[in-house]
């Protein structure tokens, strides 16, 4: 089969590609928000909205913007004057033109709002000098000026949620009351409009009002409530009861969301009748008409529908004590990792000193003789002081056979020692006892070096895991209390005995629970509790990640992630032995990443069993338990250096896969080459590294991609590879997942290099990985 001339995109086209998609979604956003928001009329003919909407806007699609704007102002039914606001929009565009050039100011939070001001105030100015301005139509245009300040300000945070296309429930108070603010004047935009003097846009301010009342309670109910209510009033200041019935219904409603859906409808609809009811005439059931229309549909609504608004609300309450707390453990956590990098480095240092005083010296061994054998001989004075380099250089000459062979005799001593020396049998005797006492001394020196080192090793290993578990805290963005309490009670309702639940949103905007829980009895149906967390937290999350630590289990749910990860293994051992020295694991970290780790213990059998399992697991457990990828490969490899007197040596490749970016890293520590197949075309992940288990300083060599829907990856042992990788890639290569599975993919690999191994056979594993859409 012909290798695809298609070339897959780059990280780079992916980043320019999605600014793009971003720059577009800002634009389009903004294009509706000016077509519609030029059609809203306050004090009956004035439109200061969709300047607003315009002066918010900027960069390469503000043109469009203007446009759709100018548009809105000019299709009936809006203000009576509006080539005077298409005069404004012109004008906005005139000075962000002008002034755009000049970063400091035009990056300013309140250039647009300064824009939409000045722009309303000049062209209203202007329009009223040819009738004569009076104080009367100062103030108007004061107060239309400042509105469309004041919109331009909370439309340019809507558009800016917009360009980062960030998802509701990562919104903040400010945040929520930008939507609202615009959502409630593209409301009133077509709040006009009315069947039979009914208006279908009130009946969309009261649903929406009575859906942000169930989502955020008080807080959202009064925020919606007072918005549109007020948008209501400047619309139509006749009508100052909806108004009030907008606020207040709110409130009543948002207090009364823990009692259900009917009894927030029903308590809004009384208190509308109650503050309308002194109107009278056809003007009150009008409005009952529309309150109870918009009742019946929000009592009617799924709760599937309302799951985004709950997220948009609990999402955004950051309690002051709780980040103070949160601040408070990331100091603490820095420090303590600088003091456990400090008392790494002390004994790293003192171990080195210690090493050059104390370490056990050859030449003792030959002192040690004139104290035992030449204290009686007369001949003492000659060897030892005046012909001391001679008799030295004797000795230092047995050092060779002394090595080689363990023990010398006296036909190793040669010189003027072969020649005077009376007591030679007595001589060689010493020294070989001597060697052989300090063969242990240094043994044992070496060992403790080697523990002294592995002790530094696991000091620099704590710091680096406090270090990690400062910078997540300090990523954690807020700590949402209140949704912690109802994940708490829901679990409770299950009969799970919770001494803990932490509920975080990071700086990407993903949510992250995590839920510490006695391991007891409680039988829970994952499903029925997973959509109610889901439902109270505004998430859709994925199957919870379970460790049991003790006597306790620590439950982690994140989002549901973009990607999902289909794995399958074949796994072949020597010689057909029972124990293959390959071992492989699949693990999450909680926070979105699916890892798979494979290891190859030295040699095959038992003890290559041992050193691969010990490995593996030990990388598995401690990725999934929030470890970083250097303190997880400093830990992992002293473990092995102390695991035994004798010689552990294990390769270490990890998959690490980001299943919200599609973004992959390959962790090699002696790994042989893994393989990955996108677009139709295979590359090769290899890098030369050191195992585990030989020494101190190692560490991971690592190569990123970005993985795409139906990309597959290869992990080999280097059994695997004995016949060459040029077949894997062809078999890869022509993998179709619509004809072959991925079981079988790998079941064929390990056959046929099997099927290769003819002089020697070693163990052979293959972890194919392939990355999919999550349903």
């Amino acid at each position: 089969m012909k290798e695809s001339i298609i070339k897959p995109a780059s990280a780079g086209d992916r980043e320019w590609h999605e600014a793009a998609m971003r720059q577009l979604g800002q634009t389009l956003v903004g294009a509706m928000i000016g077509l519609l928001s030029a059609h809203a009329t306050i004090y009956g003919d004035l439109a200061p909205f969709g300047v607003g909407a315009a002066a918010a806007v900027s960069g390469t699609g503000a043109i469009l913007v203007y446009l759709a704007t100018m548009i809105g102002y000019l299709l009936p039914g809006g203000s009576p004057l509006p080539l005077r606001y298409v005069a404004a929009v012109a004008a906005v565009g005139g000075l962000r033109w002008t002034f755009g050039g000049l970063r400091l100011l035009s990056k300013n939070r309140t250039f647009a709002p300064f824009l939409a001001l000045t722009a309303t105030a000049a062209t209203g100015l202007a329009m009223y000098a040819v009738v004569g301005v009076t104080l009367h139509h100062i103030l108007l245009i004061l107060c239309e000026s400042l509105i469309a300040a004041g919109f331009a300000y909370f439309c340019e945070q809507t558009n800016a949620l917009a360009l980062s296309l960030r998802r509701m429930p990562a919104t903040s108070i400010s945040d929520q009351a930008a939507i609202v603010v615009t959502a409630a004047v593209l409301l009133l935009s077509i709040s006009t409009i009315e069947i039979g003097g009914i208006a279908p846009g009130r009946i969309l301010s009261v649903l929406l009002i009575l859906l942000c009342a169930h989502a955020g309670r008080e807080q959202g109910g009064s925020l919606a409530g007072i918005v549109l209510g007020v948008v209501m009033l400047l619309s139509n200041p006749d009508r100052a009861h909806i108004a009030i019935a907008y606020a207040f219904g709110g409130l009543l409603a948002g207090l009364f969301s823990r009692f259900g859906k009917w009894a927030q409808a029903g308590v809004f609809f009384v208190a509308t009748m109650l503050l309308s009811v002194g109107t009278g005439g056809l003007e009150i059931l009008i409005t009952l008409y529309e309150v109870a229309a918009a009742c019946i549909i929000f009592a009617a609504l799924p709760g599937r529908a309302e799951r985004g608004l709950v997220g948009f609300f609990t999402g955004a309450e950051e309690k002051p004590a709780v980040e103070g707390l949160r601040r408070s453990v990331v100091l603490r956590l820095h420090v303590a990792s600088k003091a456990m990098s400090e008392v790494a480095g002390t004994v790293d240092e003192v171990s080195r000193k210690l090493s050059g005083i104390s370490a056990p010296n050859l030449g003792s061994v030959y002192f040690g003789v004139s104290d035992t054998v030449c204290t009686r001989c007369a001949m003492k004075m000659l060897c030892w002081e005046r012909d001391l380099n001679n008799t030295m250089d004797c000795f230092n000459h047995l050092t060779s056979p002394l090595r080689e062979h363990g023990r010398v005799t006296c036909d190793d001593v040669g010189g003027c020692l072969a020649k005077r020396c009376h007591r030679l049998d007595e001589i060689v005797y010493e020294i070989n006892r001597g060697y052989g006492e300090h063969c242990l001394r240094e043994g044992a020196f070496r060992r403790l070096s080697e523990i002294r080192s592995v002790v530094t090793d696991q000091f620099s290993g704590m710091a680096e895991l406090l270090s990690e578990f400062s910078d997540d805290f300090a990523d954690a963005e807020q700590v949402d209390t209140e949704a912690a309490q109802h994940i708490k009670e829901i679990c409770e309702s299950y009969h799970l005995e919770v001494r803990e639940a932490v509920c975080t949103i990071g700086k990407g905007g993903r949510m992250r629970v995590e839920i510490l829980a006695s391991d007891g009895a409680a039988r829970v149906r994952e499903e029925e509790w997973l959509a109610k967390i889901s439902e109270v937290c505004g998430r859709t999350f994925d199957h919870p990640t379970v460790v049991r630590i003790g006597d306790q289990v620590r439950i982690t749910l994140t989002e549901r992630a973009r990607y999902r990860v289909k794995a399958a293994r074949a796994q072949l051992s020597c010689n057909r032995q029972r124990l293959c020295g390959d071992a492989s694991e699949q693990v999450s970290d909680g926070i979105g990443h699916f890892l798979a780790v494979l290891s190859d213990g030295m040699g095959s059998g038992g003890r290559a069993a041992v050193d691969g399992a010990m490995a593996a697991g030990l990388t598995a457990r401690l990725f999934g338990a929030g470890f970083g990828e250097d303190s997880v490969l400093r830990m992992v490899n002293s473990a092995l250096m102390v695991k035994s007197g004798d010689e552990s040596i294990a390769t270490l490749d990890v998959m690490k896969i980001d299943l919200f970016t599609g973004k992959m890293v390959s962790l090699k520590a002696g790994a042989a080459p893994s393989l990955l197949c996108s677009h139709g075309r295979v590359s090769r992940m290899e890098r030369s590294s050191l195992p585990m288990g030989i020494l101190r300083d190692i560490g991971f060599e690592k190569q990123t991609d970005t993985l795409a829907d139906g990309d597959v990856v290869l992990m080999l042992s280097d059994g695997a590879l004995t016949g060459g990788i040029g077949w894997v890639e062809e078999r890869l290569r022509d993998f179709d997942p619509k004809q072959t599975s991925l079981q079988s993919l790998a079941e064929d690999i390990a056959s046929t290099a099997r099927e290769q191994q003819t002089e020697h056979q070693d163990d052979i594993t293959v972890l194919a990985l392939r990355v999919e859409k999550a349903a």
